[in-house]
C-alpha cells in the first residue's frame, strides 16, 4: 500500500478502494470510502465520512486517491465547490511558515511576507464569541510582531459590512485593503480557450526549473514585492507538489509563474513579465502550460487570484474560460486597535 498512500495528506478530502474482509461469499468484494483524511499511519487510514469514522487497514486498501471538495451546488466542478472549502484548500498553495487552529480558523505566520501567509483565515467555527476569538487573533499575530489581520472571504460582490466578522472588525476601526477576486476554470475549457485565440502561444516555450531561484523572483517582484527573500522562497517554495515555470529569451527570465497542485487542483500564481515582453503571449502561454498539465493529471479545476482592479489580468485570464467565484479581503488591525 506504500505507493498507493502516495500523495496522501490528512485533511484532504480521498476517494479509497479497499477489499472486504473476510471476503463475502456472494456479492461485491471492494468497497469505496469516501471523505476526509483524519489520520494516516504505516498501519492503517482514517476517513471521515457523512456517517461517521472509518478505520480501513492499509493492507486491504487497492486504490486511493485525492479528490476534490464535495460540491455544494450544481454546476461545473470548479463552480460547484464551496468558498470555505476552496479557501481552506488554497492554504496549501501558499503554506505559512507558522500555522495553528482557532477552532475551525486558522492563524497564520511567515515572517511578513504576503498577506495570504500572515493572517487568520476565519472559515468554520471558531469555537469562541466573535469578539473573543478576535481578540486571540490580535494576542496570536502581536506575540510574533506582526499586525493583526483577518483574510475575510466573501460572495461575489459581497459588502465587508454584511458579514458578522466584517461588521465587527470594521466597527473596531480595522482597515479594508483592496478586494481581491478568487476565479476558477475549468482545465480543459482553459485549453480550448488558449487554441482558440489569435496569440500564436506556441512561440514562446516554457521552461520547468528545479525550484524557486534569485533570477526567477527577480521577475515574480515585478507584480508583488517578495521580501524577505527567506521567507518569500519558503512560501513560494512550499507546496510539495508544484511547476515552477520560466519562459526565457536570449538565455534570460522575460516571465514566471508557478502551478502548485493539491487537494486535486491547481493554482496559478507568481505570474509576471518583464516589461520589455509584455503584450507578447507571455502570460497566456505560461497559463496554457499550466492547463495542459492539469489536464494529464486529470484535474479539472484551475484557479487564481487577481486584484479587482487589474483589469489587464482579468480580461486575459476571463478571455480563457476563468470566472470569478467569489472574492476575499484583507483587514489590518487600526492604528488605534
Amino acid at each position: 500500500m506504500s505507493d498507493l498512500s502516495q500523495g496522501l495528506t490528512t485533511g484532504s478530502r480521498v476517494a479509497v478502494r479497499s477489499r472486504i474482509d473476510p471476503p463475502p461469499q456472494a456479492g461485491p468484494r471492494l468497497t469505496d470510502t469516501v471523505g476526509e483524511l483524519i489520520a494516516l499511519d504505516a498501519d492503517s487510514l482514517v476517513i471521515r465520512t457523512r456517517t461517521g469514522d472509518v478505520t480501513l487497514r492499509r493492507d486491504l486498501v487497492t486504490a486511493a486517491k485525492v479528490i476534490p471538495p464535495r460540491p455544494v451546488r450544481r454546476g461545473a466542478p470548479h463552480r460547484a465547490v464551496g468558498i470555505d472549502d476552496l479557501e481552506r484548500a488554497m492554504v496549501n498553495a501558499h503554506p505559512p511558515l507558522a500555522r495553528a487552529p482557532l477552532g475551525g480558523w486558522l492563524l497564520r505566520a511567515a515572517d511578513g511576507f504576503t498577506a495570504r501567509a500572515n493572517s487568520a483565515l476565519p472559515v468554520g467555527d471558531p469555537g469562541l464569541p466573535l469578539s473573543d476569538a478576535v481578540s486571540a487573533v490580535q494576542s496570536w499575530y502581536r506575540e510574533r510582531g506582526l499586525r493583526p489581520a483577518v483574510m475575510l472571504p466573501l460572495p461575489a460582490g459581497g459588502a465587508v459590512g454584511d458579514d458578522p466578522l466584517g461588521a465587527l472588525l470594521l466597527g473596531q476601526g480595522w482597515e479594508v485593503a483592496p478586494r481581491v477576486h478568487v476565479l476558477t476554470a475549468d482545465s480543459r475549457s482553459a485549453l480550448a480557450a488558449v487554441a482558440g485565440h489569435a496569440s500564436p502561444v506556441q512561440e514562446w516555450p516554457v521552461r520547468r526549473l528545479e525550484g524557486i531561484s534569485d533570477a526567477w523572483l527577480d521577475v515574480a517582484e515585478l507584480s508583488r514585492p517578495v521580501q524577505p527573500r527567506s521567507a518569500a522562497v519558503a512560501v513560494l517554495g512550499g507546496p510539495s507538489d508544484q511547476l515552477v515555470l520560466a519562459v526565457e529569451d536570449a538565455g534570460a527570465i522575460v516571465a514566471v509563474a508557478r502551478a502548485p497542485h493539491h487537494d486535486a487542483m491547481t493554482g496559478l500564481y507568481s505570474v509576471a513579465t518583464v516589461p520589455t515582453h509584455r503584450r507578447r503571449g507571455l502570460a497566456r502561454a505560461l497559463t496554457a502550460h499550466v492547463a495542459a498539465d492539469a489536464d494529464r493529471r486529470g484535474v479539472r479545476i484551475l484557479h487564481l487570484q487577481a486584484e479587482a482592479t487589474n483589469a489587464p489580468a482579468l480580461a486575459l485570464y476571463r478571455s480563457l474560460g476563468f470566472e470569478v467565484h467569489h472574492d476575499y479581503v484583507h483587514l489590518g488591525e487600526g492604528a488605534t486597535g
